[in-house]
């Protein structure tokens, strides 16, 4: 036995030996190569993560910005367009020479003239073409997500409604119990009748069956829907309504029903700081009941308007405007400055003021509310 551990001594012995020659003369390269490989895929996250990255997210915001900039700016000049063409400037030019105007710019520019036409030209058929490519490739995509076996029209039996508007109890549970809160829900609702007969039966009642659906009392315990609520109310529409049309059918007429709720649109709110106009010290009359005489109030408020063109047009004629006020609205009394209810006659009376302005100006657009930022008197 110690023969033998002897021998594979001498054999390890002899194995480290070469192992270590072969090292002695691989060149250093080979093990620096080895080394710059296995930490190649470290050195890449760390070269995405550091540098990469952060310079693909600063394009990506640079193209957002320049995208929003160059967008803003192109509405601005269509607003202005527009403002324009409703403007005493515009009515009074001549329409022969605003037509012939092209042409004769375009007979002493010829060159800057025939590019502009071709411009033209190459925009029209490239809009064609990508309305073209986009409509065959709709038509595709649609055939192509299509079931293998598409139903027939005449062998369809679906009905949809869309966008109906329910009251809906919110049940909101508690430590104290359940409280309910009303709100208002928009839904999707798409019936699968037994047969074509049952199909045009609804089609035919559709308005009382909406009556019917409308009519239910719908609860929730919140919002968005979650599935054992929307199945819960399913069966109950689903059940309403094969009641309804029993006197008409057979027992079930509605062989399926299934909801789908539709979020709501955007809010009241939304880019509302762009419909939002200020004007600077208006002076209005105060009519002293005690001294029989008038005094000077100074206003800033804040006008809502319903588009940005009604914003556009009252910076431009902002003077104007305050010399509109001042010439039809009467001297206040000084008592309706110190009460919430007399400021409110005030500012629906600028209200309507401004929107006899803008109507006789033939802007599209009124102030919506009028909120008083400031007020001084003399």
């Amino acid at each position: 036995m110690n023969f033998l551990i002897k021998i594979e001594d001498a054999i390890n012995r002899f194995l480290i030996f070469v192992f270590n020659k072969l090292v002695g003369f691989t060149p250093d390269i080979f093990f620096d190569l080895l080394t710059f490989l296995k930490t190649l895929p470290l050195r890449i996250i760390a070269l995405f993560k550091n540098h990469i990255n952060p310079r693909l997210r600063l394009i990506k915001l640079k193209c957002i910005g320049y995208f929003e900039h160059y967008l803003t700016i192109l509405r601005g000049k269509f607003t202005a367009f527009f403002i324009y063409l409703q403007s005493e400037e515009f009515k009074s030019i001549r329409k022969r020479d605003l037509i012939l105007k092209p042409l004769r710019f375009t007979r002493s520019h010829p060159i800057q003239g025939c590019l502009t036409l071709v411009g033209c030209y190459y925009f029209i058929i490239a809009l064609n073409l990508i309305y073209i490519n986009t409509d065959k490739i709709i038509t595709g995509t649609k055939a192509q997500r299509g079931p293998a076996s598409v139903e027939s029209e005449e062998n369809n039996v679906l009905i949809e409604f869309k966008k109906i508007k329910f009251e809906v109890a919110l049940h909101a549970s508690g430590h104290g119990g359940g409280e309910e809160h009303g709100t208002e829900l928009v839904f999707d609702i798409k019936i699968e009748a037994n047969s074509l007969k049952d199909k045009k039966l609804i089609e035919e009642m559709e308005e009382n069956l909406l009556e019917v659906l409308e009519d239910l009392e719908l609860t929730v315990s919140q919002i968005p829907l979650i599935p054992e609520d929307q199945k819960q109310i399913e069966e109950l529409m689903t059940k309403k309504l094969n009641e309804e049309l029993k006197e008409y059918s057979h027992d079930h007429a509605v062989k399926s029903l299934t909801i789908k709720q539709i979020p709501p649109g955007r809010p009241s709110y939304y880019r509302q700081t762009e419909k939002i106009v200020s004007v600077k010290e208006v002076s209005l009359q105060i009519f002293l009941d005690d001294t029989r005489r008038n005094r000077q109030v100074y206003f800033d408020f804040s006008l809502l308007t319903t588009n940005r063109n009604t914003v556009l047009f009252i910076k431009d004629h902002e003077v104007q405007l305050k010399d509109h006020l001042n010439s039809n609205i009467e001297p206040i009394l000084h008592r309706l400055l110190q009460e919430e209810e007399g400021r409110s006659i005030i500012k629906d009376k600028i209200k309507s003021e401004i929107n006899e302005f803008l109507e006789k100006q033939k802007v599209e657009g009124k102030v919506q509310e009028v909120y008083i930022d400031s007020l001084i008197s003399s």
